[in-house]
């Protein structure tokens, strides 16, 4: 018993010992240790700011595209159902029996009311005009549209087709950063609800 007590004694010296050597070592950090272990926090706080940057522009460049998608759709279904309805025209607008007429930089008609419709692209910017009304603008200043390509099929009585519009649309969202400038190509086409029939 004499023999334990006297090894836990030794073995708790031996641990105070080497406790007070350690500590007695290790007073704190040197200048090259300090630097090292700034620059690994700096590296690493400027890998988390990069990812939370580029998830940031990512989220942006998602809203901008959603938003040019909801107003290139409800452009794009106001124009299509204008066209649906449009009216064989008896001269007032367009050609005598034509229902749809490239005009310029667009497309006029005769609307389901009677009056003369016109689609076009002027600087960048889809408008509308209605008779001699003053044009209205039907894209926002923040989409340019660079490209609005109209081809018509079976606009005359005389060909034995039914009448049909196709929209090609190049757009692009206004913004001084080049990331959100990818264009987007959009493409439909629209037949007059009214059968051609002679």
């Amino acid at each position: 018993m004499n023999l334990k007590r006297n090894f836990m004694i030794g073995s708790k010296k031996q641990i105070k010992f080497s406790l007070k050597s350690f500590l007695k070592k290790e007073k704190g950090l040197t200048l090259v240790e300090m630097l090292v272990g700034i620059s690994i926090f700096s590296l690493i706080i400027a890998g988390v700011f990069n990812l939370f940057n580029a998830q940031l522009q990512s989220q942006t460049k998602s809203l901008k595209e959603a938003s040019l998608f909801d107003n290139l759709s409800y452009n794009l279904e106001y124009m299509s159902r204008a066209l649906r309805m449009a009216q064989r025209d008896d001269g007032t607008c367009i050609t005598s029996g034509y229902t749809f007429q490239k005009v310029g930089t667009g497309v006029e008609f005769k609307n389901y009311k009677g009056e003369c419709q016109y689609f076009y692209l002027d600087s960048g910017v889809l408008k509308e005009q209605i008779d001699s009304q003053p044009a209205v603008n039907l894209t926002p200043s923040n989409i340019e549209v660079e490209l609005f390509n109209i081809t018509l099929s079976g606009q005359s009585r005389t060909d034995d087709y039914q009448p049909k519009v196709t929209l090609s649309l190049k757009v692009k969202i206004n913004h001084p950063n080049p990331i959100y400038q990818n264009p987007i190509y959009i493409q439909t086409t629209i037949s007059a609800r009214n059968l051609d029939l002679k």
